[in-house]
């Protein structure tokens, strides 16, 4: 029964350990999507009825935006590399047959007492 339970354990962390490595992929690919994002943002107060320094202003902001999201995905890249790098193509370790497969639920704490 014990080795029941620490199998189910190990292969819940297991499962955890993808699902972390999973989110670290897509904060990166959030990152560089609203850097793209804010690049794109830059250019659409030419044309409205805003004074010039204000567009100005409101582009210097966008423009600071998209490079600080770019630096924060550079650092979580240069911080994650090695983590991600390990499981090599972390989607194909995310199938959900894969992950739930096997993982047996310890409900031993919601069963209620048949004695």
């Amino acid at each position: 029964m014990e080795w029941a339970k620490s199998r189910a354990r190990a292969k819940r962390w297991t499962e955890e350990v993808l699902l972390l490595k999973e989110e670290m992929r897509r904060v990166l690919c959030f990152l560089e999507w609203k850097a793209e994002w804010w690049e794109a943002l830059k250019d659409n107060w030419e044309g409205t009825a805003l004074p010039p320094d204000t567009i100005a202003g409101m582009r210097a902001y966008a423009i600071s935006q998209a490079a600080l999201q770019r630096a924060l995905s550079k650092d979580f890249t240069r911080l994650w590399e090695d983590p991600l790098a390990e499981t090599g193509s972390v989607n194909d370790g995310l199938q959900a047959d894969h992950i739930f497969g096997d993982v047996e639920v310890d409900d031993d704490e919601d069963e209620e007492d048949p004695a």
